[in-house]
């Protein structure tokens, strides 16, 4: 229907289109009422024109994946609703209003809205003032929004748009055809499961949303939504991938998608933040079990500091100086270092999930900045726990559920870890007995065909070893852990000595002779029986390999008792 408008609904209506009332003085607006449920506009559809409540409310919705229908928004009295249709190319809807109320709506033309002199900018060019007054915000939000504001100094296709609380910059599943700088706000993106809204994470002043479907030429995955009153700075998708080019600017965008990345570990918020170095973007992620941890990555020297709240107890430095790992109650809380550490993803996993750091591993990283970890070590379900058994690793959780929870007892009831004990380490971790200690080897000439192997203590005494007793060794060997028993001929607190035999087609022995000097390993407590005691006479024949046992008796004997050696 059509009718004259009171004075009051023409306030009304300038009011939510930020003009002066005498600026639509002779403008006629069409005015139509709405039962409640019924379907103002539809999703999909191309209409160039927006809405200004003049009594009741409305609501905006949309088809979630499973076809559910989902509220992303209520609007009141005085509301300016469907607008963004009008600055998009084609006119589409992305949602569909929804009367929540019995309404009365005045429809405003889009044409209106591009050509008022409000702060609602066209999808066109902005006024040389807006411009101006938009890329002045943004070089004052940081030196890299100073770079990205020069680059964009000259663009004419950009422009800025205002959100208010709870409105919908774009919708998952839309053309990314725009990204968007944030320049005052805060923005959250969101999918719908079931109708209900996860919240993936939010950002800040200074960083991008929109960027990455842009970059992907990818549908958007993810529906953007104001938290409070926003402003955006709007680019052209081929704007946006030039810009992206630039050094600074790749920069800004690969932290930004580091941040998007710990969305599995909690609700994030990034922010790029000035600092007098350089500029970084943080990332603060609050946990389901309450705890909040900080990332921040700068853009120039490419470093990355998580923290928790908690702080470190102890602080290991690596050998370079370049990364620091904060302990506290045996688990990591603070990481620093550079993007390019290998060990980066999983000791942040360490950080993030309160799991403790090993101590043998703490050794490791104070005595050449290496944590040891295993890129390729398969801790899942069905892989096999020991390969002379084949005994899985699920099997060994089971029995070990069942009570099972020593070497002796899994060795017991399923074999695992009693035929070449190869596996012995490996179960050890299984069982949540991982006691290792950090070794650094040296290894020399001891006869032709076999060498001599000590192991040097790192960050702790070893244990005392008795004579028969053997020790499994671990080495990182391209990329995965090589576990081998030896029985060892001599030992004190601070170095265990054991030879070994090179076996031509051999993996372990090979390595060792060319590349196992000054190497680091882990190993465990002295496993086995002892082979003798003091007091009475003591026998032993042994020939080949089971000669290892007597050397280690004959040593630990040698100052103490007369030895007899036949020579035949």
């Amino acid at each position: 229907m059509s009718n004259e408008l009171a004075t009051p609904e023409r306030h009304l209506i300038a009011q939510a289109l930020s003009v002066r009332p005498e600026a639509i003085t002779n403008q006629h607006f069409v005015i139509s009422s709405y039962e409640v449920g019924d379907t103002v506009a539809a999703e999909g559809a191309i209409e160039d024109a927006a809405y200004v409540i003049l009594t009741g409310a409305l609501r905006i919705v949309k088809l979630d994946a499973h076809q559910s229908l989902v509220t992303l928004a209520r609007h009141e009295r005085g509301a300016l609703v469907g607008e963004s249709a009008c600055f998009h190319p084609s006119y589409r809807r992305d949602v569909r209003i929804v009367a929540a109320e019995q309404c009365l709506l005045a429809v405003i033309p889009g044409i209106l809205l591009r050509q008022s002199a409000s702060g609602i900018q066209l999808n066109c060019d902005v006024t040389a003032i807006d411009r101006h007054q938009a890329l002045r915000q943004l070089e004052s939000l940081s030196a890299t929004g100073a770079e990205i504001a020069s680059l964009l100094e000259n663009a004419k296709e950009i422009f800025t748009r205002e959100l208010a609380p709870g409105e919908i910059l774009f919708s998952e599943g839309d053309p990314a055809d725009f990204a968007c700088l944030i320049l005052s706000g805060h923005l959250e993106a969101l999918k719908w499961e079931e109708g209900v809204a996860k919240v993936l994470g939010s950002n800040g002043p200074g960083t991008f949303v929109g960027e990455l479907g842009v970059l992907k030429n990818a549908p958007r995955a993810a529906t953007i939504r104001a938290l409070q009153q926003s402003k955006v700075l709007v680019l052209p998708a081929a704007l946006t991938r030039s810009i992206c080019e630039v050094a600074g600017v790749a920069a800004l965008t690969s932290a930004l998608r580091a941040g998007y990345a710990l969305s599995g570990r909690g609700l994030g918020y990034s922010v790029l933040l000035p600092d007098n170095d350089e500029d970084r973007v943080v990332t603060t992620i609050r946990q389901a079990d309450g705890r909040i941890i900080s990332v921040a990555r700068t853009l120039i020297s490419k470093m990355v500091l998580a923290r928790d709240e908690k702080a470190p107890e102890t602080m290991l430095v690596s050998a370079d100086g370049l990364s620091r790992i904060g302990i506290s109650g045996g688990a990591p809380v603070l990481v620093e270092g550079p993007e390019g550490w290998l060990d980066l993803p999983q000791i942040m996993d360490r950080l993030l999930s309160g799991q403790r750091l090993e101590a043998w591993r703490q050794a490791a990283f104070e005595a050449n900045g290496n944590l040891l970890f295993a890129p390729d070590e398969d801790l899942s379900s069905d892989a096999v726990a020991c390969a002379c058994t084949g005994v899985s690793v699920l099997a060994i959780r089971s029995h070990a559920g069942a009570g099972a929870t020593t070497l002796k007892a899994i060795e017991r009831v399923c074999g695992a870890g009693g035929v070449c004990g190869g596996c012995r380490n490996r179960l050890t971790t299984l069982l949540g007995r991982e006691n290792f200690t950090l070794c650094r080897t040296t290894v020399s000439s001891l006869s032709d065909g076999a060498v001599r192997v000590k192991l040097q203590a790192l960050g702790r005494d070893l244990p005392p070893v008795l004579p028969g007793q053997f020790v499994s060794i671990d080495i990182l060997i391209d990329g995965s852990w090589v576990s081998r028993s030896y029985t060892v001929v001599d030992s004190n607190e601070n170095e265990m000595e054991f030879g070994v035999k090179i076996e031509p087609q051999g993996l372990f022995s090979k390595w060792l002779v060319v590349h196992g000097n000054g190497v680091l390993t882990r190993a465990s407590p002295p496993q086995g029986e002892p082979i003798m005691s003091d007091g009475g006479p003591f026998l032993f024949m042994a020939a080949g390999i089971g000669v290892t046992p007597a050397v280690a008796a004959l040593r630990s004997l040698a100052n103490r008792r007369p030895l007899y050696t036949p020579t035949q």
